[in-house]
């Protein structure tokens, strides 16, 4: 018997399947991006200056220091593009507000979804009858595990960064703990909100008029790329492959949970072990050689989702038994 590549019998990926014949509807689909840009514009500022009040209290209980300038991890930049560095809490405080905005989007989408498409906020998410935590669980700690090997090899061919910030000798372990929770559930929250966007609304909205998954899927990645607005050609295509991926992982298990996990992950790696995120793109071009290992490491996640739909012990912590 042949391999059913998307794990069910029916003619459409489950994920795919939760749309409907008001998905279709000319009006409904211009007013959809309208109304939710709106509304989550609205509830990120709510969460904007409620996440400054909140950052605002860390710098008090956890005063910032400004340790001096802060330069590029890579490559030759202006010096109107180094920022000071303000020490953990200080870019605790800036990815709580980075996020803070997106975040609205993740709640205004399936808001304005169920209201205006007349169908549960819920399968914007997913496919099952309730949100997998696990699921969410499983993708966040799995790629980590595969981008820590991958930072490993990495670092014993190149070198390790230098003062990696949960490492930083000039920061007290109880500032590093707060750094822990506060970039893990601001980078959260942004992983959410983006793949709400893209590999929900817009995933199930190009799904709505054509079954040609290829077509659903490269529309998605390209989109994906595009909104990073990176002028690097070898970063786009990074993003692309990303993108590829992550649409994939959508379909394969059913939702968007893993693939959350997934996104958050890689940039939690980043804002763990690496580099503290710059203000502005101050990494220089992407060698061929960077590229191969961002592409092994992001086509590891859809490698990881497959393990997770097709072993039953894993399927079995993660999935919907």
């Amino acid at each position: 018997m042949g391999i059913d590549l998307w794990q069910t019998r029916a003619p459409t990926p489950s994920f795919l399947a939760r749309t409907g014949s008001k998905d279709r509807e000319l009006w409904r689909v211009l007013a959809f991006p309208v109304l939710w840009s709106s509304v989550g514009l609205l509830i990120g500022a709510v969460l904007y200056f409620t996440a400054m009040s909140f950052s605002d209290e860390l710098s008090r209980l956890f005063p910032t220091t400004a340790y001096g300038l802060r330069a590029a991890p890579l490559g030759r930049v202006r010096a109107d593009q180094v920022a000071p560095n303000l020490g953990l809490m200080g870019e605790a405080r800036r990815l709580l507000l980075i996020a803070a905005g997106p975040a609205g989007f993740a709640i205004s989408t399936p808001l304005i979804g169920r209201w205006l498409m007349q169908r549960p906020a819920l399968t914007w998410f997913t496919a099952a009858h309730k949100f997998r935590w696990r699921m969410l669980l499983a993708g966040l700690v799995m790629y980590c595990a595969a981008t820590g090997l991958m930072m490993v090899v990495g670092g014993l061919a190149n070198g390790f960064p230098k003062s990696p910030p949960l490492f930083r000798a000039d920061e007290p372990l109880h500032v590093r703990a707060v750094y822990l929770v506060v970039s893990t559930v601001a980078l959260l929250a942004a992983a959410a909100a983006e793949e709400v966007i893209l590999r929900g609304w817009l995933l199930q909205q190009t799904a709505a008029f054509t079954r040609k998954l290829l077509i659903v899927l490269a529309l998605n990645a390209v989109l994906f790329a595009f909104i990073h607005l990176d002028r690097d050609p070898l970063r786009n295509v990074a993003l692309f492959a990303s993108g590829v991926c992550l649409g994939v992982i959508a379909l394969r298990t059913g939702g968007l949970e893993f693939g959350i996990g997934v996104h958050a992950g890689n940039n939690l790696m980043l804002a763990w072990f690496v580099a503290t995120f710059p203000l502005g793109d101050l990494n220089g071009q992407m060698r061929l050689g960077d590229l191969i290992a961002q592409l092994i490491v992001t086509f590891s996640g859809l490698g990881l989702a497959e393990l997770t739909v097709r072993w039953r012990p894993l399927r079995r912590i993660a999935f919907w038994t």
